[in-house]
């Protein structure tokens, strides 16, 4: 089976409203599933970091992923997408705090 190994994030500190820079959001365009796996290297005091998916790489295009949102404070943990539009990013929720420091690597399979 054919795929691809993509990091979506790597290792910085994040804050409320941080999101990926539209020049690197992942184009999934050929592919059908994604296994994600998010680590919180620091854990922050609060809030939520989400992977969105959208048809067209647009801002106001996007919308969250239902399974995949991980508290700021947590360890994160492994989840597999099978539905998801074209373009995938991830995001900050504004109840951020804290420094939290996370990766999140994808894998992306037909």
């Amino acid at each position: 089976m054919a795929g691809e190994s993509v990091r979506l994030l790597d290792p910085q500190v994040l804050s409320a409203g941080d999101t990926m820079n539209p020049e690197r959001v992942y184009d999934g365009g050929g592919y059908k599933n994604l296994e994600i796996h998010p680590r919180i290297l620091k854990a922050g005091s609060g809030g939520n970091i989400k992977l969105q998916h959208a048809a067209v790489n647009e801002p106001g295009a996007f919308i969250d992923l239902a399974t995949a949102t991980w508290a700021a404070n947590g360890n994160g943990s492994y989840v597999s997408i099978s539905n998801f539009l074209r373009y995938v990013r991830w995001i900050c929720d504004g109840a951020v705090a804290g420094g939290p420091i996370a990766v999140i690597d994808l894998v992306a399979k037909e």
